[in-house]
């Protein structure tokens, strides 16, 4: 990254909207040169220029006398951006010719740390599962072993007293994500050139791997977030433009110890805003229909038509449930 045409075309691509941020500069930058550039020299190029991330609210109020030329040095994005299946790498991964003709393969991954013994010395496991999402839905619900665990992540102990503590909280993000980055490292080459790799139907197909969705619960969405630690939060701390700014602008030092980068930041065209999925069993199941409608329908009934003829009425209503026909293909 000596040349002078060389930084030029990564301010290009951030100019010209080619790229939203440094990631996905070095990643048009290395399919276009000869050369490997790492992700951090691309930042250092671009902060040369006057090219940084910004939150818009607050960023935009303390320059709104700003001229038009002024802000062409400035990116904005959307504060909240949702997508349904993984992040937008398979999008850039589209723009590199190399990986033409290649099957994308997205990696989808969920930990859940669970609870084996209470009496007999309090034991948990904290297992972490891969999937894949090229798997089709019926042999996924089927248990045609399309789910597998790929390593279970240490559990770090501590008495009551202390379980609150900052420097304890700190050190199990940091093991966290740190134990994540380790587990996926072998993705890491496939995630960057074409493997071939023989399929279940005997053929053999280049592939090119990538993130998808992380499934948890809410307490496993913040630790793999990093520097966000309430989801509850502004939206503007939990998207790529906020770390990347950290990055540009902290100390390995601090960036360890007060903020966490997610483990994202170590494997290309992977966001973890993007990838976080719903808590369907806490959020939906549990939470929405068990803990507030169910619970409401009870006390209706109760109120209506007595306790007795209540329990009578709740029992229909399970056996209408058990009663309803599978709809096809869910």
């Amino acid at each position: 990254m000596s040349t002078s045409a060389n930084k030029g075309a990564i301010i290009q691509h951030i100019t010209t909207g080619k790229a939203n941020n440094a990631l996905q500069a070095t990643h048009y930058t290395n399919s276009t040169i000869t050369t490997t550039v790492s992700s951090q020299t691309v930042r250092n190029v671009l902060k040369a220029a006057h090219l940084k991330a910004a939150e818009k609210t607050t960023f935009g109020l303390a320059h709104q006398n700003w001229t038009v030329e002024d802000w062409k040095h400035v990116i904005c994005s959307d504060e909240t951006k949702i997508n349904r299946i993984g992040s937008d790498g398979k999008d850039l991964i589209a723009t590199d010719p190399q990986t033409h003709g290649s099957t994308f393969v997205p990696v989808f991954l969920g930990s859940d740390k669970t609870m084996v013994s209470v009496a007999t010395g309090n034991n948990e496991y904290y297992p972490l599962y891969a999937s894949i999402g090229n798997v089709h839905n019926n042999v996924r619900c089927a248990h045609h072993e399309a789910l597998a665990i790929v390593g279970f992540l240490a559990i770090p102990k501590t008495t009551k007293e202390h379980a609150s503590d900052l420097k304890f909280r700190k050190f199990h993000r940091q093991l966290f994500q740190s134990s994540l980055t380790r587990i996926l490292e072998r993705l890491w080459p496939g995630m960057t050139k074409p493997e071939v790799v023989r399929f279940g139907d005997g053929h053999f197909r280049r592939v090119i791997y990538g993130l998808g969705p992380y499934i948890a619960d809410y307490e496993e969405q913040v630790l793999c977030l990093g520097p966000c630690t309430n989801l509850d939060k502004p939206a503007s701390e939990r998207c790529c433009e906020h770390t990347e700014a950290l990055v540009e602008e902290a100390t390995l030092g601090d960036l360890w110890d007060e903020y966490g980068i997610p483990f994202t930041n170590n494997f290309p065209r992977t966001d973890i805003h993007e990838l976080i999925a719903p808590d369907l069993l806490h959020q939906l199941i549990k939470g929405t229909f068990k803990d507030h409608i169910v619970d409401w329908v009870k006390k209706y009934l109760d109120q209506t038509h007595g306790k007795t003829a209540a329990k009578c009425i709740m029992d229909d209503i399970d056996r209408r449930i058990v009663a309803t026909p599978s709809f096809a293909g869910l």
